[in-house]
């Protein structure tokens, strides 16, 4: 049962990951998907009220 867990925590990481991502990169920013990863909707928004950097 602990390694469903894992897997589910991987999977969400990684969707959380791209998600931030894609923010990063609209934004004119690079990297962001450890944000995602390790933090998760936390992540998301950190990178969401970041300031944007496109000039």
């Amino acid at each position: 049962m602990e390694i469903a867990y894992l897997i589910g925590y991987l999977v969400v990481g990684v969707i959380c990951g791209f998600i931030t991502k894609a923010i990063t990169n609209n934004r004119g920013m690079e990297g962001g998907f450890w944000w995602g990863f390790f933090l998760g909707i936390i992540g998301i928004i950190i990178v969401a009220v970041r300031p944007n950097d496109k000039k």
